[in-house]
């Protein structure tokens, strides 16, 4: 029998969907996909399904002593209203037919970048670049990385950002991070994160039919008052070499995200540069209130403007700062909330706190960097 404690609506962390009970068992539907593309769940044991189809299949439904899950680590909040879909999501791809000239002018492009002497910069000719990308994404040629930075010669294994509320340690790796969908990779392009506060939401799903048939649907989102500054710009989206790049689990043990991760230096096959109206979902990007993160943001400014000494330590740093006691202690509890993979520790000085910071490969490479002044050598970007 079904446990009637599934049915419902649940938030899955920025992520809301249905669970409904009907003639072939239990469905998981979200929102922003259309009828027919609903996960179904087939029990296992007690306390145990297998999601077939839909947005997540292969993912396992589990309940433990807090609850249901998702594989044991993104846990399923109840919410008492009909789910809705986010901010920017259900975003469909662009339809792409090409003529027989077209698909000749991608061959020859794929000629150039597939026996390249050096990084290849990429004249389209006039032909759309989401267009191309799609070409390029149907038969899984290369690996797409979007950055606004456009004269990286080589991509390292060095990271600048920090993914937020990571539980599932997909991200937040000493690694170049990539996809296999270019349109997706066009966003970080174009997005201008020296002018953005608050957070980037953003991926594609695959949502799959009872009959085999899918959709790809994509979501876009940053913090809702940031949308009327128009904050993008001109970057570039990088073709990688596939060699050496590993496809990331959604979650330990489980089925594959449209992460792919590689742990030592790239260099790119090619590079386009992408303008902001070059993205074809530059309009589509929804706005979500990021109010919270963006307290944290000042709260941990004025604990770092009191910092007056650093130092290294495995795994991160340890800070001496004169930051207001209670200033310190809202920083340590938001930072739990956003960043869970990230230990905090404070030590009470008088008219001063030490704070031990440590964490994943990223935070430690973004920390450090923040505090360089006073570290010294940093590793290479």
């Amino acid at each position: 029998m079904d446990e009637p404690t599934l049915v419902g609506d649940w938030d899955i962390g920025l992520r809301e969907f249905t669970i409904l009970s009907g003639p072939d068992g239990l469905v998981m539907r979200f929102p922003e996909s259309e009828p027919g593309f609903e996960g179904r769940l087939r029990r296992l044991e007690t306390g145990r399904y297998v999601i077939e189809g839909g947005a997540y299949p292969g993912a396992e439904l589990l309940q433990g002593e807090d609850g249901w899950s998702v594989g044991g680590v993104f846990p399923l909040t109840r919410i008492d209203r009909p789910a809705q879909p986010q901010p920017g999501s259900g975003i469909r791809c662009p339809a792409i037919d090409l003529d027989a000239d077209e698909d000749e002018g991608c061959r020859a492009l794929w000629n150039r970048i597939d026996h390249p002497s050096r990084l290849t910069d990429l004249d389209l000719g006039g032909m759309e670049i989401h267009r191309f990308v799609q070409w390029l994404m149907l038969d899984d040629r290369v690996i797409f990385h979007g950055s606004n930075n456009a004269g990286l010669a080589h991509l390292t294994p060095v990271r600048r950002s920090m993914e937020l509320m990571n539980t599932g340690g997909r991200g937040n790796h000493g690694a170049v991070y990539g996809t296999h969908d270019g349109l997706w990779s066009m966003f970080f392009a174009v997005i201008d994160r020296e002018q953005l506060h608050g957070s980037i939401r953003n991926g594609v799903d695959r949502h799959f039919g009872k009959d085999g048939a899918y959709t790809d649907l994509y979501h876009f989102s940053i913090h809702h008052e940031m949308l009327d500054k128009r904050p993008f710009t001109t970057g570039a989206l990088y073709l990688l070499p596939r060699q050496g790049f590993e496809r990331l689990p959604l979650y330990p043990g489980g089925p594959p995200s449209n992460e792919w991760a590689c742990r030592r230096t790239v260099t790119p096959l090619a590079r386009l540069l992408v303008r902001p109206e070059d993205f074809p979902f530059l309009e589509a990007i929804g706005g979500h209130d990021d109010g919270a993160l963006i307290q944290f943001e000042l709260v941990a400014d004025a604990v770092y403007d009191g910092v007056v000494s650093a130092r290294a330590i495995p795994g991160g740093v340890e800070i001496v700062t004169t930051a207001d006691a209670d200033d310190v202690g809202r920083f340590v509890e938001l930072s739990r909330q956003f960043f869970p993979d990230v230990d905090r520790v404070v030590s009470d000085q008088p008219g001063q706190r030490i704070i031990t910071m440590t964490g994943p490969d990223a935070f430690e490479h973004g920390i450090r960097r923040r505090f360089a002044d006073l570290i010294g050598k940093l590793p290479s970007d």
